[in-house]
């Protein structure tokens, strides 16, 4: 479902943060939460449309956050400057999803996506790996 559905979870999750009273003017934490629902978005791919999801500017450590487990609050992890994720598919991945998309992509959503889960696997390939540059702001 993730795949038919991804397009709303952003905003629907911004929307019951605010019900909540976390909002930008009343919390630093929205800036991690903004950073956080950024890299979800990117990190996984479309299948029905793979490419190189690019980079992306943090004000975040994630990298070191996610590697120690989230032990910390990721306000710990803030960057004195700011850095860029690189999200890069990997040529194995485009090869899977076009060899696949050439023999599925003319199904509806729900054979398409079924196959997709009985072939593919595709939590398995669709979560783009990411890595550091150094960014100049």
């Amino acid at each position: 479902m993730i795949f038919l559905e991804q397009h709303w979870h952003n905003e629907v999750l911004m929307k019951h943060l605010k019900i909540l009273g976390i909002t930008p003017v009343k919390h630093d934490e929205w800036l991690a939460v903004k950073d956080l629902m950024a890299i979800s978005s990117k990190e996984r791919l479309s299948l029905r449309n793979p490419h190189n999801p690019g980079k992306l500017t943090v004000q975040h450590d994630f990298l070191s956050w996610i590697s120690e487990g989230y032990r910390v609050p990721l306000q710990q992890y803030a960057l004195s400057q700011p850095m860029e994720l690189s999200f890069i598919m990997t040529n194995h991945t485009m090869n899977r999803l076009s060899a696949f998309n050439k023999t599925n992509g003319h199904l509806s959503d729900m054979a398409y996506y079924y196959n997709a889960l009985t072939v593919l696997h595709p939590y398995n390939i669709t979560r783009c790996p990411f890595s550091y540059e150094t960014v100049t702001v």
